[in-house]
């Protein structure tokens, strides 16, 4: 069997020493990570705006005054003319950066029929509602902006309102009204009278969950139709702007993550301490064993000089153990002689003395022990029971 040298790296071995100190440093680096993340608040400011636009063509019925249609805008208009209304609707939202938007948008005509107790029609109370969807629709982008139109049932992005049924369904709540309570006759008729309103209404809403952030614009147009001249007034609000201070969310330290840092730490902790115990052992499995023996039966040895054995019966003993019985049961101490070849353990009892030898190297074509102790390799082994 070839002795390697001590200086000789084997690739096994290497490896073997290498990976716990990479798990050490991984798992430590990890760990620190973690925490610091954790505690770690990024503040990003986010900005969002979004407007809604609206815009109306009123076309006349044919007649002998206006040709056109379209009529102009920002005029006032004739009911009794009035044949069809066009109303187009979009909404655009800008983002300072992608995130995911949820949104939803509907597009109803609704009629209302207020008492007119006073001039103001703001304060009057609403006494009938009736409401049509016109569109209505949803979705989830990753975008930085977005544009929606309410698309009508022919695909465009116009709505076709008639106002005619609705002034029809308004006179006949008029006439059953008053039909009504002339037929009961329970309260005097005080009350000025009804009046009607047409509203072109379009709602868009963006959410993002992401970051908590809900916005809802309901924006459109009102028309009077219980007057014979009317004109076009804008409801709602068409635009919103917003600056949000986002905390990102830190990364979460769960419990079955510290298990697993923790098994992983201390399994590389455990590694390098083999890793060190082994780096810091003797390389040499004979000195190794003669070191061992010293360590351990420290109380029964005593280290020596080279011992003079010439005028003694030398005794060979394969095996420590056999030296050290003997020297127990005779109460007697182990002398020991080391050098950088070998390791001597040797018992005086009377004539005879007893030696255990561990040769560092024994292929080696190197001295042997001393010598007055080379012919021992010719005399018997003792062995003892």
């Amino acid at each position: 069997m070839n002795i390697k040298s001590r200086f000789y790296l084997n690739p096994t071995n290497v490896w073997c020493k290498l990976v716990p100190w990479i798990v050490f440093i991984l798992t430590a680096v990890v760990i620190g990570s973690l925490y610091v993340v954790s505690h770690l608040h990024v503040n990003t400011i986010l900005e969002s705006s979004g407007r809604a636009n609206v815009d109306f063509r009123v076309f006349y019925l044919d007649n002998s005054i206006w040709e056109a249609n379209p009529l102009p805008r920002d005029l006032h208009y004739l009911m009794s003319y009035t044949d069809y209304i066009e109303v187009s609707n979009s909404f655009v939202a800008d983002f300072s950066e992608n995130v995911e938007i949820h949104y939803t948008y509907i597009a109803t005509e609704r009629l209302v029929i207020q008492h007119m107790e006073t001039g103001d029609s703001n304060l009057n109370p609403v006494v009938f509602e009736e409401t049509w969807e016109l569109s209505e629709g949803r979705g989830t982008i990753i975008a930085d902006k977005i544009e929606l139109n309410t698309t009508s049932g022919s695909g465009e992005h116009t709505y076709t309102i008639f106002p005619r049924p609705h002034i029809e369904q308004y006179l006949a709540f008029i006439e059953e009204h008053k039909e009504q309570v002339e037929r009961e006759s329970i309260l005097t008729v005080t009350h000025r009278g009804f009046s009607a309103e047409l509203f072109a209404d379009f709602t868009f809403t963006v959410h993002l969950p992401e970051h908590g952030i809900h916005e809802t614009l309901t924006y459109g147009y009102h028309i009077p139709l219980s007057n014979e001249v009317y004109t076009f007034n804008v409801t709602g609000t068409p635009n919103f702007e917003r600056i949000d201070d986002i905390n990102r969310a830190s990364a979460q330290i769960t419990i079955p993550l510290i298990i697993i840092y923790v098994a992983a730490l201390g399994a590389a902790i455990f590694g390098l301490y083999r890793t060190t115990k082994k780096l810091n052992a003797e390389p040499n499995e004979f000195r190794r064993e003669a070191m061992s023996i010293l360590k351990k039966y420290s109380n029964d040895i005593v280290v020596s000089n080279p011992p003079d054995l010439s005028q003694y019966e030398v005794l060979v003993l394969e095996e420590f153990d056999s030296l050290l019985k003997l020297a127990i049961n005779l109460n007697k101490h182990i002398m020991c002689y080391h050098d950088e070849e070998h390791a001597q353990f040797v018992t005086i009892v009377q004539e005879h003395a007893y030696q255990h030898i561990i040769r560092y190297n024994p292929h080696s074509n190197g001295k042997s022990v001393e010598s007055d102790v080379e012919h021992e390799e010719e005399e018997s082994l003792v062995h003892i029971e």
